[in-house]
């Protein structure tokens, strides 16, 4: 064994520039690979802080009816304290309403979703506060007749509706009661969330306010956020085992089908682009072991002469081919943890391939990214391109060992 490693080491010199220019494409292409990765696991990490953050959380409970035809009277009576039982520490859980609405200040008008919040607990679950831009953010009101009668509204509507801190806005609405609800709120403040639909299209009043218009009893929506997202799968499961019959668990991703579909979408765009550089690495290295073969034809007549086995051939072509992959998937790991790790710090600038903006279902995403280092699909990376070099050997390696012996030293 010694002795084929021996040899396979000097085969693998007697050509020092073939050999590298074999070991660069199997390590820029392992580099990129292992660079796009964390790139657009960084980019998912993005948008699911984002939606996670802005709307959804990371968990919901809804009765299971209103999943299916959203009408205003399905609602329920949350059992806080029994839910929060079944979270992790630190978990935050906020009761919302929903209720379509028609918006009017003077003579403009705009078609809007009225998002009743609990201003306590909705800053835990989403950044919607920290987007204020004018005013003040909703005060807690117990009072079912809503006596601070306060709006919280996007500078894209107020834009529209031509009203500021301190004007008055109509909302008019289906109630639950099939009668037509109204009322008069003040816009209390003013934010910008960095998407102009998003900023058009809610406006967030205290629960109070929104049931009294809606003649709604209960919520609609129980969002959870966790501290982990990891812990989303386990939690989910916990939470649709112990809540009662009628009402269902669902996670961000069935909220937001859309960009679960995107974030998948980007999975088989790794796995798309990671096997056309395999695929060109395998072609590479096959042409190598080739063209080394057919100048060594004499050589290999002259080891099988003197004893040496076809299985033996076969194991030193392979471990040529093992050594420049080993080679190679070493200095592409360094490559690769180079560029992570230079974006890391700087980011990665999406300007120049996606404009000044981008958004997925009216939210903003940054256009700044920074990698997310994976260990279990770096390490499958790794272990791929060993195989695919290790598969690229295996004609070579047959070839070399079907040589005949006498034909193979006559050979010029």
């Amino acid at each position: 064994m010694s002795a084929l490693l021996g040899l396979a080491i000097r085969n693998i010199r007697r050509h020092l520039r073939r050999t590298f220019l074999t070991l660069a494409s199997i390590a820029v292409g392992l580099a990129i690979v292992l660079w796009l990765q964390c790139i657009l696991a960084g980019r998912n990490k993005n948008m699911i802080d984002t939606v996670t953050s802005t709307r959804t959380g990371h968990l919901q409970i809804y009765r299971a009816e209103y999943l299916k035809d959203r009408l205003i009277q399905y609602s329920f009576e949350p059992d806080l304290a029994k839910i929060a039982e079944r979270l992790p520490p630190d978990s935050a859980l906020s009761e919302r309403v929903h209720l379509p609405s028609l918006v009017s200040s003077g003579e403009q008008s705009a078609p809007i979703l009225l998002e009743g919040v609990d201003p306590a607990s909705e800053p835990r679950i989403t950044r919607i506060r920290d987007y204020l831009k004018e005013g003040e953010f909703l005060a807690p009101d117990p009072d079912p007749a809503c006596e601070s009668r306060q709006a919280y509204i996007g500078r894209g509507l107020a834009e529209l509706l031509q009203v500021g801190i301190g004007n008055k806005i109509v909302l008019m609405a289906q109630a639950a009661d099939s009668s037509l609800g109204n009322d008069l709120l003040r816009v209390k403040g003013i934010f910008e969330s960095g998407s102009p639909d998003f900023d058009k299209s809610f406006v967030f009043a205290p629960l109070s306010c929104v049931r009294k218009i809606g003649a709604i009893q209960g919520a609609h929506e129980l969002v959870i956020r966790l501290p982990e997202e990891s812990a989303i799968p386990v939690v989910h499961a916990r939470l649709q085992q112990g809540l009662p019959p009628g009402l269902t668990a669902t996670t961000w991703r069935e909220a937001l089908p859309a960009l679960a579909t995107m974030l998948t979408f980007n999975d088989a765009t790794v796995v798309m682009v990671s096997l056309m550089l395999f695929s060109v690495i395998t072609l590479g290295i096959v042409n190598t072991l080739l063209i080394g073969i057919f100048e060594r034809t004499r050589e290999f007549g002259v080891m099988i002469a003197l004893g040496t086995t076809p299985g033996e051939l076969r194991l030193m072509v392979v471990l040529e081919s093992l050594l420049i992959g080993l080679s190679g998937a070493l200095i592409g790991t360094g490559l690769g943890m180079l560029a992570v790790a230079y974006h890391a710090k700087f980011g990665f600038d999406l300007r120049p391939f996606l404009g000044n903006s981008s958004s997925v279902d009216e939210f903003k995403l940054d256009l700044i990214v920074f990698p997310v280092f994976q260990l279990l699909p770096f390490l499958k990376s790794v272990g791929v391109t060993l195989l695919f070099v290790l598969g690229a050997s295996l004609y070579p390696a047959f070839r070399a060992s079907r040589l005949n012996p006498i034909d193979a030293m006559r050979s010029v």
